[in-house]
């Protein structure tokens, strides 16, 4: 399959899934969706890569990823690990903006990762076990989403509470693969431009083939993939949003002409952009 950041259309407003992963060899494909994300590492240890940043996760890390960004799992090391991830609409969360206020909710996204002290790792993950308890009943009852939205208040309420404590200054970060983060940053920030393998690994003082060989082992993705990646994203948020032309889009994004983003597109998509927007991304 290709790598290359992929979109998830239709998706439903709201689901969870804990998974048990008993070797190294599964790695997502890196993708990105219109939901926000929740990934709770129960044992185990994982890398993420999200837009343009490296975490360096732990058991008892939660991560969140809001909508749109492309991200990526990848392995650490060579050992076994548990998550349980939570996808939910922004939609679905509207009756927990109106009662706890819609900058409070949107807010929780302002920290991607938090460690969770060992003392309340137990506690976070009956909030967990609970949501996929009422999530399999859903069907059967009906008062199943409204536990649903509940726990996700409490979990929203302990997250918030740590950003809190996080604007305080007194949990520190740490920067895993720095010079791997400056250059996918250089990406992010440029994408529109004349991007090359030999300008980035100029850009962090590296030879083109260690940069090429240490942003693979590092991100997941080719320099080629990220790049193409993150010129995607951008382009179907203009395709959607915008009446610009094809053209224009393709101009806008770093695309060489509009014939070589039409192929790619439609490489990618399955679709050409004038029919990915015709049909408001619903493939």
């Amino acid at each position: 399959m290709d790598t290359s950041a992929y979109y998830f259309p239709g998706e439903p407003d709201f689901s969870i899934g804990k998974a048990k992963r008993a070797d190294v060899h599964f790695v997502s494909d890196s993708h990105y969706h219109n939901t926000y994300e929740i990934y709770y590492l129960v044992s185990g240890t994982r890398r993420q890569f999200v837009d343009h940043t490296i975490y360096d996760m732990k058991k008892g890390d939660l991560i969140l990823i809001p909508k749109g960004s492309i991200h990526k799992t990848t392995a650490i090391v060579k050992n076994p690990h548990t998550r349980y991830l939570i996808n939910f609409s922004e939609e679905y969360a509207e009756s927990i903006c109106r009662e706890m206020g819609e900058k409070s909710v949107k807010s929780v996204f302002d920290t991607t990762v938090i460690s969770i002290p060992e003392s309340r790792r137990e506690y976070i993950l009956s909030l967990f076990d609970r949501i996929e308890e009422e999530y399999l009943e859903r069907k059967s009852d009906k008062y199943a989403d409204a536990m649903i939205k509940n726990y996700l208040s409490e979990l929203f309420v302990f997250i918030l509470r740590y950003n809190k404590r996080k604007r305080g200054g007194d949990i520190p970060e740490e920067i895993p693969e720095k010079e791997i983060q400056t250059a996918a940053r250089f990406i992010y920030d440029n994408y529109d431009k004349d991007i090359t393998l030999s300008k980035v690994a100029g850009y962090v003082h590296m030879s083109e083939s260690y940069f090429s060989k240490k942003f693979k082992s590092v991100t997941g993705l080719n320099f080629s993939e990220y790049l193409v990646s993150t010129r995607m994203k951008r382009a179907d948020e203009l395709l959607l949003n915008t009446n610009k032309s094809i053209a224009d889009i393709a101009a806008i994004c770093g695309f060489s002409d509009a014939n070589y983003f039409g192929d790619v597109f439609k490489k990618r998509k399955g679709v050409s952009p004038n029919k990915y927007r015709k049909f408001k991304g619903r493939m």
